[in-house]
Order: structure tokens, then sequence, then C-alpha cells
């Protein structure tokens, strides 16, 4: 074990392991210097390294820690220094360690450093872009305090030949907005962009990004099969503007994140057309918080999910302000030649037992490969449970894994009944 106070025996020991997680340690730049030297250590065999929220590292813990980083037995892939009070003379020591021949990194997470911003990215991208030697993949900065001028960076990043970028984060950054955005979508039409996952959630968006997004999936250089951008008022025009483009035979998107974007019914039927399309790829689709959907615009949707172009195999409708209704609908789409494998319905409080009746129905039919059910807190009782046991055991050919019943009115009154469902599906994973 690698502890708060480390020795040259620990230091020895921690030479043979893969991978080391030491978040939340209290260490400082002590530590950083054993560390360095364990990653000098020609025995090495450190891959990953997560050393986050330990607030005593600093800059200067990350200055001893690169000279470490830079040496040529280093192999260390991943690194993680969330939230670790760092600054812009840590980007400076960061980036030099990206231009070295030595350096194996391709992932490397500085989340929740407040005071990076602009100028201290700035340093980072340089060393992401003007070299050859640079293998970073993937870059976390969520909430690190960034604005448009970084976007206008980031842009020049991937532009670059260089770049080897796939996977970005940048949420939390309320500082960017619609203009950072712009900035970036520069960058994400360039035909040496590889960027494949882009996130950002809750960085003060409008439906004014959604049309600059928009132009990016239209377009043949892009290479976007993940997009979140949850948290942002992009409301039912945001996300009409996102749909056109989601039709287009360029799109590559598979994942689409818009939870608690402020939509309603209008923009499930937009997501019914883009479902139904043979041009679209989605298989992942997150609608949560999003609470004026309401049992119409499930309908709307399950136009969509039933369709034979229809792709969607992960659908999540958590806290929507839905009830029986959606329900009826879903149990419908369920009973249809559907790709749906898992279905989140949590926090649903008007849901309750009537609803859990309608989907029984969807459950026991041949046709349905649901695989994970989540309906926690969905105020299902005894009642429904009871059926909805019932109704699997009665199907020995469902495909069910996982069952999420979290949070709901259930008393032990019903264990006989849940011993006989594990036994018929002894693999089933059941969360009560």
């Amino acid at each position: 074990m690698f502890l708060i106070k480390m020795r040259q025996t620990e230091t020895v020991f921690l030479t043979g392991f893969l991978f080391s997680r030491l978040e939340v340690c209290c260490l400082g730049e002590k530590s950083c210097a054993d560390l360095a030297s364990v990653l000098k250590s020609e025995n090495s065999k450190l891959i990953e390294l997560n050393l986050s929220q330990n607030r005593g590292l600093k800059d200067s813990g990350v200055k001893i820690l690169c000279e470490g980083l830079k040496d040529k037995n280093c192999k260390l892939q991943k690194l993680w220094l969330e939230d670790c009070r760092l600054t812009e003379e840590s980007c400076e020591h960061l980036a030099k360690v990206l231009r070295s021949a030595n350096s194996k990194l391709i992932e490397l997470n500085l989340s929740d450093n407040i005071q990076l911003k602009d100028l201290g990215v700035k340093e980072l991208f340089e060393g992401l872009k003007n070299t050859v030697h640079c293998k970073l993949k993937i870059l976390r900065l969520d909430f690190c305090n960034l604005t448009e001028e970084s976007c206008a960076d980031l842009a020049s990043v991937l532009k670059s030949e260089n770049s080897k970028l796939t996977e970005l984060h940048l949420s939390r950054n309320t500082g960017l907005k619609d203009s950072g955005v712009k900035n970036l979508c520069d960058g994400l039409k360039d035909k040496n962009c590889k960027l494949k996952t882009l996130s950002l959630e809750y960085c003060g968006l409008t439906e004014e990004s959604c049309a600059d997004l928009a132009s990016v999936l239209q377009s043949e250089n892009s290479k976007l099969v993940e997009l979140n951008l949850s948290k942002n008022r992009l409301q039912d025009s945001g996300v009409k503007s996102l749909c056109d483009r989601l039709k287009n035979k360029q799109c590559k998107l598979e994942i689409l994140r818009l939870d608690f974007c402020y939509l309603t019914e209008e923009s499930c039927a937009d997501l019914a057309s883009v479902l139904k399309s043979e041009k679209s790829k989605l298989t992942e689709l997150h609608l949560s918080k999003n609470k004026g959907l309401k049992d119409s615009g499930v309908k709307n949707l399950c136009d969509g999910l039933k369709d034979k172009n229809c792709k969607l195999k992960i659908l999540r409708l958590e806290d929507c302000d839905l009830g029986d209704g959606s329900c009826a609908d879903l149990a419908s789409v369920l009973s249809s030649e559907n790709s749906l494998m898992e279905l989140n319905l949590s926090k649903n409080k008007l849901l309750k037992d009537s609803g859990l009746f309608f989907l029984c129905g969807g459950l026991i039919n041949k046709d349905c490969k649901l695989e994970k059910l989540r309906l926690a807190e969905c105020h299902v009782t005894d009642e429904g449970f009871s059926s909805l046991a019932s109704t699997l055991i009665q199907t020995p050919s469902s495909l069910l894994k996982e069952l999420d019943l979290r949070f709901n009115s259930l008393r032990v009154s019903e264990q006989s009944l849940f011993s006989e469902l594990k036994d018929t599906f002894p693999d089933l994973n059941v969360i009560i």
C-alpha cells in the first residue's frame, strides 16, 4: 500500500503495480518526489495514476512529478490530477511532458482546477499541436474556468495534423457560451480533426450553439460519435437544428445526451423523425430531467422507436414527469421488433403500479430485448412488484439482467416471490 508518508520500501513496492489510486490522500510535494522516482525506475510497471483531490500537491509537486514523466523508463499512460489546486504553472510543466519523446501519456485529467483558466490551458495546447511526440488522446478540462478564448486555441489544436485528440471534456465551464462553441466548431470541421467524443455539459449554451454543432454533424470531416449537451438551455428550437442534421448521411453520431435541456413534446416529435431515418446511427439517447416531455412527448418518441430503421439500444427518461400513459406506449415498443436493451424510467413518481402493469405487457412479449430496466423512486408498491415478478417468472425467455427498484414502497411481504424470481433467473440483479 502506498500511504501518505512514503518510505523507500513503499516506493519499491509500488513499482510492481499497474494502477494506483491515491485520490484524497493528503499528499504533498514530498510524495511527488517519491512518485517521480517510481516512474524513473526501470522496474516500474505503473501505467495509471490517480492523484485527484490531493490539494497539497500544487504546482511545485507537479513540477517534480513531471521529471519522472519525461524519463525514458516511465510507462505511465493515464494521469488524473483533478481538484489539486493547480495553476497555469502546472500546465507549463505538463506541456513539456507532452513534447517529450519519452512521454507515453494518452489520458490527462485536470478537471476542477479553477485556477488554470485560459492562460494555463493555452500552454498545454501548444504541447498538443507542436510536436509529433505528443500521444494524448483524452483530455479532461471540466470546471477549469475557461472561456471562448480557450475554444479558439482548442480549434487550432484540432486542426493540427499532429494532434491525436479523440475525446475532449469541457463541461461546467460556464464561460464558454455560444461564442466559444462557434470557435470550437471551426476546428471540428477540419480534415485533420480526430475528435470522436465531446462533452459540453452546463456551459451556458443556447439554441445558437446547436446550429453551429449541426453544421459540424453534416460535415464529411466530422468524426463525432458522442455529444453531451446536457444542462444547457437549448429548448426545442435548438434540438430541431440538431435533428435536421442527424438525418444526414455524413452524420456519425451514435450517443446524444440532452438531459435537463428544457425540452417538451415538440423535441420528441423531431427526435422520432431522426429514429425513423435509415441514415441515423443513434444507439443511445438521454432525455432525463426534461419535465416538459410528459406522456404526450413519449408517445411521439415511441412512434420513432417502433420504426424498422430505429437502432436505439439505450433510452433514459429519468425524472420527466411521466405517468402510466408513457408506460402503455413504451410497452407497445417492447412488443414490437425493436432494438431497445436499456430503459431508465426512474424518479417518475406518477408511474406507480398502474404504469408497471402496462410495462409487464411488453416484457412478456417474445420480441422484447430489454436487459436493463430502472424504476427507482416510481412509487411502486408490493402489488406492482408482484405483477412484475409473476410476469418474468412466466417468461423464461426474458433477457432481463438488471432490475432497479430502489426507493419504492416495497416490503418484505413479497420475499417468497422474490426468491422464486431469483431461482428462475439466477443471473438477474434485482436492486431493492
